[in-house]
């Protein structure tokens, strides 16, 4: 047990930070928050809403929905990583006390952070540079 259990016991903590349960609700409302987010983006495309800067609002449902998306395929949020937290069961987190879990899931949440960001930006700035269409 020593030598097949508990090394992937450990893995799987020192990977990421939330549980099963919780990583498919954060799939659920990332889809949902990208959804809104894609429709109200086309919404301002073709109704040619001006200014065309009201469109750089359009990074609050992106955030959120790549953060979610991202979170929910690394299983690793980085909030509670930066926080110091861990979930245990799902929604209820522990303080992260292990220097090397800290190291490995601060490495994983700057990543992930990264790529949330990267991702976000090409979304916003995507949709801000397409051209209105009065439909």
């Amino acid at each position: 047990m020593e030598q097949d259990a508990f090394p992937r016991f450990l893995r799987s903590k020192a990977f990421g930070n939330l549980t099963p349960i919780s990583a498919l609700v954060r799939l659920v409302l990332g889809l949902i928050i990208l959804w809104i987010g894609l429709a109200v983006a086309f919404a301002l495309i073709f109704l040619d809403v001006e200014p065309k800067s009201k469109r750089f609002f359009l990074f609050i449902p992106f955030f959120f929905a790549v953060l979610f998306l991202v979170s929910h395929q690394y299983e690793l949020d980085p909030i509670l990583v930066f926080l110091g937290q861990s979930e245990t069961t799902p929604f209820r987190t522990l303080t992260i006390r292990e220097p090397y879990v800290r190291k490995l899931l601060m490495g994983r949440a700057i990543w992930v952070s990264v790529l949330v960001t990267a991702f976000m930006t090409a979304l916003t700035l995507l949709f801000w540079a397409v051209p209105g269409h009065r439909l």
